[in-house]
């Protein structure tokens, strides 16, 4: 982790601002943090006003284009990068990762209201990542440190909000990122330095689960990104397995979970395909079973069937560098919900346009 901690240090101090990185970042054209970004052609154009109708939508396989919303505007200036989302119900939570805040966001409106904090992390070397919530109205975060000043883990905030406290940890959990509730309770999550999963029990006891190459980083397999990789990221649980997106290796794997609660054989079920999944992020189901993915590199938003094939929803504007995504709403007011993490552009100097998008099929 030295080597990790010292890159990310010195990749992410520019202009003498110091700055942290979030799931994935990237600077000068090259990749830096986590999620496999890499900086490449920000959003161009003014962000449209919340609510507003945006340009770059598309929609791949001959459909209706999907229609590309901006929910609320976030000011980049202040640190308003959006990487974490959780939808349950009519509830919506959004984490920022230099911050460690987390709001609670109103879909309808775009209003945005204080509900918690994680410790500020130590700038260059901390940064928060996802997040979600349980059938109890708490939320969770995940809490990235390459430094003693600061414990990685999982932190947790009471359903009424206020300060996130860790509740989980583990000497091997530098990086965690995505999050999955299985069928037993167990909260299952990525760590995208290690290239596996952890899993964690009620009390908040972890343990590493799996760990495998395809789930690894590789600053090769889509060309060269910079000097982190990195591996396991999203990841959604559905029908007894685990779905997870590996970023460097633009790949998505299947791993069944035995009744015994253990990790079967993983099985890719799309990619390694560096031009469609190069930079995968966020995982979501759809209503109709097809996975639902942020691809953050290339500024868009894709479906992937059962067999493999990738469909572009959406793409570029407002969608800068999206990380996270879920489905929120019922009837005619379902829609995605996507954070415009605006990394890529805010460490390259360029025209961050961080948001919360809807985009509606």
């Amino acid at each position: 982790m030295k080597t990790l901690k010292t890159a990310l240090s010195s990749l992410l101090l520019m202009s003498g601002t110091v700055v942290a990185c979030s799931d994935d970042a990237g600077s000068g054209g090259e990749a830096v943090g986590g999620g496999g970004a890499e900086v490449g052609g920000s959003s161009e154009g003014g962000q449209p006003e919340g609510g507003a109708s945006a340009g770059g939508a598309s929609q791949g396989g001959g459909g209706a284009a999907a229609t590309v919303e901006v929910v609320a505007v976030l000011d980049a200036a202040a640190f308003e990068l959006p990487e974490g989302l959780a939808v349950r119900g009519d509830d919506t939570y959004v984490g920022f990762a230099f911050t460690g805040a987390v709001e609670a966001l109103d879909l309808a409106t775009g209003a945005r209201s204080p509900f918690g904090a994680a410790p500020p992390p130590p700038p260059n070397t901390s940064f928060m990542t996802g997040l979600t919530t349980d059938d109890q109205g708490r939320v969770y975060a995940a809490y990235v440190s390459f430094t003693a000043d600061a414990v990685p883990g999982v932190y947790r905030a009471e359903p009424g909000g206020g300060e996130l406290e860790l509740f989980s940890t583990h000497p091997q959990l530098v990086f965690p990122n995505g999050f999955a509730w299985g069928d037993d309770g167990s909260l299952y999550v990525t760590d995208s330095a290690l290239g596996g999963v952890f899993k964690i029990d009620p009390s908040g006891a972890a343990e590493l689960w799996l760990s495998d190459p395809l789930l690894a980083g590789s600053l090769e397999a889509c060309g060269p990104h910079g000097d982190i990789a990195v591996g396991a990221n999203g990841v959604v649980f559905k029908d007894g397995a685990l779905t997870i997106a590996s970023s460097d290796q633009a790949l998505v794997a299947r791993v069944p979970i035995s009744r015994a609660g253990e990790p079967g054989p993983l099985a890719i079920v799309a990619g390694p395909d560096c031009a469609e999944l190069a930079g995968i992020d966020g995982l979501t189901w759809d209503d109709d079973g097809q996975l639902l993915a942020a691809i953050n590199r290339a500024n868009k938003v894709v479906s992937i069937d059962a067999a493999g094939g990738v469909t572009t929803i959406a793409e570029g504007a407002p969608l800068d560098f999206p990380a996270s995504l879920e489905l929120a709403g019922d009837g005619d007011d379902r829609a995605l919900v996507v954070t415009s993490f605006a990394l890529a552009a805010f460490l390259s100097g360029g025209d961050p346009q961080p948001a919360i998008v809807r985009i509606v099929r």
